[in-house]
């Protein structure tokens, strides 16, 4: 942990004939809490090739409506709808959350990127995003 990254916990087993297949990864979670007063919420990770990351799934969920004709992506920054679409997400409801398992490695700094577009009278939101660092 001295460099400064979240390091996975490591759960023995039952190992098959090498001692290092015996162990799981366990997933991490981090949270990123927006209103819609901010235009785009953003999960800036750490990886690098010697501790790359794995996003393993990606939360969205609207906690207060954004009213009018909101619109709401969830990207990685170069693609704004990577893992969520505007048209997967009732922006309008307070509670909805949509669940993405498309998975992507990294091996350089990355981003899971809120985007909100449309006209919006209010509303918060919140991203959750699920990794594996190796």
């Amino acid at each position: 942990m001295g460099n400064g990254m979240y390091t996975s916990y490591t759960t023995q087993v039952d190992p098959t004939r090498n001692p290092s297949d015996g162990e799981s990864y366990a997933p991490f979670y981090e949270f990123v809490n927006y209103v819609n007063a901010d235009d785009t919420a953003t999960y800036y990770g750490m990886a690098t090739t010697a501790n790359p990351v794995t996003v393993i799934e990606v939360i969205h969920t609207v906690k207060t409506a954004f009213g009018g004709s909101a619109t709401i992506d969830v990207g990685d920054g170069t693609t704004a709808d990577l893992w969520i679409a505007n048209t997967g997400i009732d922006e309008n409801t307070a509670g909805n959350s949509v669940r993405a398992t498309v998975c992507k490695r990294y091996t350089a700094p990355f981003q899971v990127k809120v985007t909100l577009g449309g006209t919006r009278t209010g509303g918060t939101g919140q991203l959750i995003v699920g990794m594996l660092r190796e």
